[in-house]
């Protein structure tokens, strides 16, 4: 939670928009659990957001629902 907390962090700190926010809180978080150190792995916010071109995080529309 606290990496992804700092992605958040950061967004707000950068005025970025809240799904930007989000995505960062993603990345850092993801990051963050390729080293058994909760600290090793993460590097810049850059190779971070690098992740959401690597792998596929699900993107919820304003009417998507709870349940779907």
């Amino acid at each position: 939670g606290d990496a992804f907390a700092a992605g958040i962090i950061y967004g707000i700190y950068k005025q970025w928009s809240i799904p930007e926010r989000l995505m960062a809180g993603m990345c850092v978080a993801a990051m963050c659990l390729r080293d058994a150190t909760p600290y090793a792995s993460v590097t810049t916010i850059e190779e971070c957001l690098k992740l959401k071109e690597q792998f596929t995080f699900r993107v919820l529309s304003s009417s998507s629902s709870i349940d779907q």
